[in-house]
């Protein structure tokens, strides 16, 4: 898995899972852009990376909360003519606690301006420097919720789903070029809030680097296969 001389780009790469994806791509020999609008997160990600990786970040000040700041996201990266081998999309929240029939607005713009409209907006802006590319690997990382109902979770649920098809769509696009994208289905995460009390059934945010990057060498069970999944818990709910 040597990313030596390979460029990513992680959306949502200070928050508490794209840390780990972020520092273990670096560790494989990526350098890796990361779009950031908090400064203070930006300075816990480089102490949480080290000094010894932290040249291998780039970080562009840049958020995801619209179309057009999207763009200028992509004319960041075009004006630096970044080569993108792997873009991974680490965004969106948790929620839970309302049944459908008493979710109101709020929650559902919530929900929706967290865990749908960012997706779009970052694919929005990387699938066509892949495309021109012709070559690049893209990873939207969700939860079950893409692929299964969780009931008093619903909007986590649609949004999810939302998702899924996006990158089913996306991913028919970019393979007609030479670019390929995945949905990466996660459960049982383990950031660093948690400490280490779920123990080894648990996924670490360096892990979910490491299969990231076998994901784009294509060394997993099923390289081709668009809904990956990766998780040690048992979840008897959670049947494909």
């Amino acid at each position: 898995m040597d990313l030596k001389n390979k460029s990513a780009i992680v959306a949502g790469g200070s928050g508490n899972i794209g840390i780990g994806i972020v520092k273990q791509l670096i560790n494989h020999g990526a350098t890796v852009f990361v779009p950031y609008r908090n400064e203070d997160k930006l300075i816990s990600l480089k102490e949480y990376i080290g000094l010894e990786l932290d040249q291998k970040l780039i970080p562009i000040k840049a958020d995801l909360s619209s179309f057009e700041t999207a763009v200028q996201l992509k004319q960041t990266l075009e004006n630096q003519h970044a080569v993108i081998d792997i873009a991974v999309a680490s965004l969106g929240s948790w929620w839970q606690g309302k049944r459908l029939s008493e979710v109101d607005g709020k929650d559902y713009n919530q929900v929706m301006n967290e865990n749908v409209h960012p997706h779009f907006y970052f694919a929005r802006a990387i699938s066509p420097i892949l495309k021109k590319q012709g070559f690049g690997t893209y990873i939207s990382i969700n939860g079950p919720g893409g692929l299964v109902a969780m009931p008093g979770a619903e909007l986590v649920t649609i949004a999810g789903w939302m998702q899924y098809k996006m990158t089913e769509f996306l991913n028919t696009e970019l393979r007609e070029t030479g670019a390929k994208a995945f949905q990466l289905i996660i459960a049982g995460i383990q950031t660093r809030q948690q400490g280490r009390v779920g123990g080894p059934s648990m996924i670490t945010p360096e892990e979910i680097g490491d299969y990231i990057a076998k994901l784009h060498f294509g060394e997993v069970e099923e390289p081709e296969k668009l809904a990956q999944t990766f998780y040690r818990v048992k979840l008897p709910w959670f049947k494909l």
